[in-house]
C-alpha cells in the first residue's frame, strides 16, 4: 500500500512525460553505489569552502542512517545539517500522529548517528496545520525552512509549468517582507524562494544565464529589503549549476552594504536574540545557501516507494 501511495504521488508530482526525463536524470547523476554522489557532494562542500562560506544540507534520517560513513566525511565546518524528515515523503497527507511518530524517529536517528541538527525542512516543501506545532513541541529544532515563497517578477503565469507550481508548493507571491524570518512561538521559520533548481533545470530546462538572471533579482531584492534569501540547490544539480553557484556568490560579495552569508541557523538564532528584526550590524539582507540530500544512489528511489 505505501509504495502505490507512493507511486501515485511520484505522478503527480511529475506527471508520465516528465518522469520519462527525470529517469534520465536520475540515470545521469546516480549510480548504484554512493560514490558518484558522493563525490559530487564533497564538490559543492569544497565550492562552498572556497568562498569561506558555510551551507545547509537536510536530509531524511533513513537516507543519513543508511549511509552514515560517507556523510560522516562531509566537513561539519562547511554544511549545518538538517532533518529532512524520517523518510521522504509528503508531510501535508500526515495527521498529528505520523508527523510527530516520524520527526521523532528521525531525531533519534539523528542522535544515534552522531549528527548535530538546527533544522527541519519538510520534503517536498509540504506541510499541514500539525507541522509547526509538532516542531516547535519537541523543542530540538531552532528554525524550520518548509515554507515557500514564490517570485512572480521572475516567474509567473507566462511559465509553462506555473500554476502547478503554485499550487503543488502552496507558496506564497512574494511581496515585501514576505522573505523576513517569522518567529513562531520559540520556532524560526525562514522561506525558501521559488523558483529553485528543480523548477529551472529539470522543469523548466533554462539555460544558466538565465538562471543566474532570476537568482540574482531575487538576491538584489532580498538585499534591498534586508530580507533573506534562502537558496534552494540540491546537490544532485550541483555540477549543471556550479558555475551558475560561483557567479551569484561573486554577485552576493559585491553587494554594499554587506549581505550577510550565512546558515540558516545562525540566522534563526540571530532572530530569536533579536525579535524586532533586522540583521547584524554591518549587514543588510542576508544569503543562506541550502540545499536537500534526497538520494544518493539509484537503489534509494526504489527504496522510496516502499518507505513511503
Amino acid at each position: 500500500m505505501r509504495g502505490w501511495e507512493g507511486i501515485k504521488f511520484l505522478f503527480f508530482s511529475r506527471g508520465l512525460s516528465r518522469w520519462v526525463n527525470r529517469i534520465r536524470t536520475i540515470l545521469n547523476r546516480f549510480s548504484w553505489g554512493p560514490s558518484k554522489q558522493m563525490g559530487i557532494i564533497f564538490a559543492f562542500v569544497d565550492c562552498l569552502k572556497e568562498h569561506h562560506l558555510q551551507g545547509n544540507f537536510f536530509i531524511p534520517a533513513v537516507l543519513l542512517k543508511r549511509y552514515a560513513a560517507e556523510l560522516k566525511k562531509v566537513d561539519r565546518q562547511t554544511i549545518e545539517w538538517g532533518i529532512h524528515g524520517l523518510v521522504h515523503t509528503d508531510h501535508s497527507k500526515l495527521n498529528a500522529h505520523e508527523q510527530k511518530t516520524q520527526i521523532t524517529q528521525a531525531i533519534t536517528v539523528f542522535d544515534q548517528c552522531g549528527f548535530d541538527f538546527k533544522g527541519f525542512r519538510c520534503p517536498y516543501l509540504r506541510f499541514n496545520e500539525h507541522t509547526h506545532e509538532i516542531l516547535w513541541g519537541l523543542n530540538r529544532f531552532k528554525f524550520d525552512s518548509s515554507k515557500s515563497v514564490l517570485w512572480e517578477e521572475v516567474y509567473n503565469r507566462e511559465q509553462a509549468h506555473y500554476l502547478w507550481i503554485k499550487n503543488f508548493y502552496t507558496a506564497q507571491t512574494y511581496v515585501k517582507n514576505a522573505a523576513q524570518p517569522l518567529m513562531l512561538g520559540s520556532l524560526v521559520e525562514i522561506p525558501v524562494s521559488l523558483p529553485d533548481d528543480d523548477i529551472t533545470v529539470d522543469r523548466e530546462h533554462y539555460d544558466a544565464e538565465t538562471i543566474f538572471r532570476m537568482w540574482a533579482f531575487m538576491l538584489r531584492a532580498c538585499h534591498k529589503n534586508n530580507e533573506v534569501f534562502v537558496l534552494q540547490l540540491h546537490p544532485e544539480r550541483f555540477l549543471e549549476l556550479k558555475d551558475v553557484l560561483n557567479k551569484l556568490i561573486m554577485e552576493a560579495k559585491s553587494l554594499q552594504p554587506s549581505i550577510w552569508m550565512t546558515t540558516l541557523g545562525e540566522v534563526a538564532q540571530w532572530q530569536e536574540s533579536n525579535p524586532s528584526g533586522g540583521m547584524p550590524d554591518l549587514y543588510q539582507g542576508a544569503f543562506c545557501i541550502s540545499g536537500d540530500i534526497d538520494a544518493i544512489t539509484i537503489k534509494d528511489f526504489f527504496l522510496r516507494l516502499q518507505e513511503w
